[in-house]
């Protein structure tokens, strides 16, 4: 199991922490997308340089515009990313998992925990409750600096951007490809369907998919082998008039 784990660097509070399978993109989204939900939006979050967060390659680094889903998602939130550049910053970063690697999993031995599930429940109800008071400090200044999203963002607009994203170009057939699977697009009420033009797959953290054209959700059924390009025109035109 991984900590995923965010601290006030004003207080040194923990503000929420959760055990995930592993630091990967949808992990990373999810507990951005419960973060959101609990506190808001952070105006910037400091991170270290993992593949997740930094495109670490020579030819990223060389294109400005290059962007991991992550700093992709953080852009369209509003969320500045900060990229730890030194080993004194990375050890800032790191100092409060030192601490927790010896301290949380003490504790989590000597009450017998050993799923995620109850972790994160001891998480959020006793342990960070009381981390917080003992080790917690008065900032400098007061204010919050998240953005409070409303009900409404939460619920039908940060779930489609906190999730992985990635376009493709529609088949004659109206079909996509995805991770090794074709997806058939199919009649959808209020959208004319064309090939040819950019379709945008949205794999959302619990990895349901969804596709969007246009700004508009599309219907569409999973395939269970590759289709076969069609040369008949009359089945596209068929479709796009549905």
């Amino acid at each position: 199991a991984c900590l995923l784990l965010a601290v006030d660097d004003a207080t040194t509070k923990i503000l929420y922490a959760e055990f995930a399978e592993h630091e990967g993109v949808l992990p990373v989204m999810d507990f951005w997308l419960r973060y959101a939900g609990i506190l808001g939006i952070p105006k910037a979050v400091y991170l270290d340089r993992f593949s997740t967060y930094s495109m670490n390659h020579k030819l990223a680094k060389e294109n400005p515009d290059t962007l991991t889903q992550f700093e992709r998602a953080a852009k369209e939130i509003g969320m500045e990313v900060i990229h730890a550049q030194s080993s004194q910053a990375k050890g800032r970063v790191e100092n409060k998992f030192g601490t927790l690697q010896d301290r949380l999993v003490k504790e989590l031995r000597l009450r017998n925990i050993s799923t995620a599930k109850e972790a994160n429940e001891f998480l959020q109800k006793i342990f960070i409750p009381a981390f917080n008071k003992r080790f917690g400090r008065m900032a400098e200044k007061d204010g919050d600096l998240h953005r409070k999203p409303s009900s409404k963002e939460l619920t039908h607009i940060l779930p489609y951007i906190l999730c992985r994203k990635e376009s493709r170009v529609i088949r004659n057939d109206f079909t996509v490809s995805y991770k090794n699977a074709w997806l058939q697009i199919l009649p959808t009420s209020n959208l004319a369907l064309r090939p040819k033009e950019e379709a945008y797959i949205h794999e959302l953290p619990d990895k349901s998919i969804r596709i969007f054209i246009r700004g508009k959700q599309a219907n569409f059924s999973s395939l269970q082998i590759q289709p076969r390009q069609t040369k008949h025109k009359r089945f596209a035109t068929t479709l796009i008039h549905s």
